[in-house]
Order: structure tokens, then C-alpha cells, then sequence
């Protein structure tokens, strides 16, 4: 089914704002966007379904002390779209609890709502250069690599 661009852009603009806001007490809204059956992938998982991804979006939140993204730029074609941001994330076991800023971009294919939403960023910028033990490994690694 092809939407019409303007319920795109909408549809865009929804997650946009939505995201923005996006903490413990609105993740029920995620159903305003997302198809009953949509598929979400990053690096870390592969989740099927609204009720799972409302679940994961639950404990994450729960977890986390705030999670904050700045939408840089969106490229919106034949429904599908691609969203380039930075994630400003504070978690009390990474980074002893300061932020850590993430950038990565989103693309999402779209039916009536979002059925496909798929994120890319680098996992070891997000987690694990900021474990105890091992991010010094790996910073140790990526300073070697560049010689």
C-alpha cells in the first residue's frame, strides 16, 4: 500500500516529536506510530511485534537515567525514510554515569504506519568502550589500529 507523501511527511514529523519526548511515561504512543507487526532491528536486537518493542522500550527506560535524541536531517522517499541523529544517552552502569553521545541514523518503511525500523550506530560507541575492563581494552585497540 503506497501513502500519499503528505502522510508521510506526517507520519515523519509524528516520530520526530515523539522521540524527542519519548520517556517512561508516553510509551504507550508508540502504538500511534508502529504497525501491530513492525520489525526493529539494531545493533543489539531484533525485535518483532508492538507489544514486544513497547516491552523493550519499557525496560530500557526503566534502566536508564535519560535517553535524549537530536533529529539532524530526514530524507523522506517512496515510503520509506531515513532519519540521521544523536543520541545523548546516561546510563548509571556506563560511563560512571556521564553522558554519552551517539550518532547513528534510523530507516523506516511505512504501509498505513511504521511496519520497518531499523537503527544504525556503532554499539562500542554506545556500550561497550564505556564497560569497566573492557572499554579499556578497547580504546587500547582503536588507538593501535590507527598507527
Amino acid at each position: 500500500m503506497s501513502l500519499t507523501a503528505a502522510t508521510q511527511t506526517s507520519l515523519c514529523n509524528q516520530f520526530v516529536d515523539l522521540y524527542a519526548r519519548l520517556n517512561r511515561s508516553n510509551i504507550t504512543e508508540l502504538g500511534s506510530l508502529y504497525d501491530n507487526d513492525v520489525e526493529f532491528i539494531d545493533p543489539l536486537h531484533h525485535i518483532s511485534g508492538l507489544n514486544s518493542l513497547t516491552t523493550y522500550f519499557e525496560n530500557l527506560y526503566a534502566n536508564v537515567k535519560s535517553i535524549q535524541f537530536e533529529i539532524h536531517h530526514q530524507v523522506e522517499l517512496s515510503n520509506e525514510a531515513f532519519l540521521y541523529w544523536t543520541m545523548l544517552l546516561e546510563h548509571p552502569k556506563l560511563n560512571r554515569g556521564e553522558p554519552i553521545e551517539v550518532s547513528g541514523h534510523t530507516h523506516l518503511r511505512f504501509a498505513h504506519k511504521i511496519h520497518y525500523h531499523r537503527d544504525y550506530f556503532d554499539s562500542g560507541q554506545m556500550l561497550y568502550q564505556h564497560l569497566p575492563m573492557l572499554g579499556s581494552a578497547i580504546r587500547y585497540i582503536n588507538s593501535k589500529v590507527g598507527q
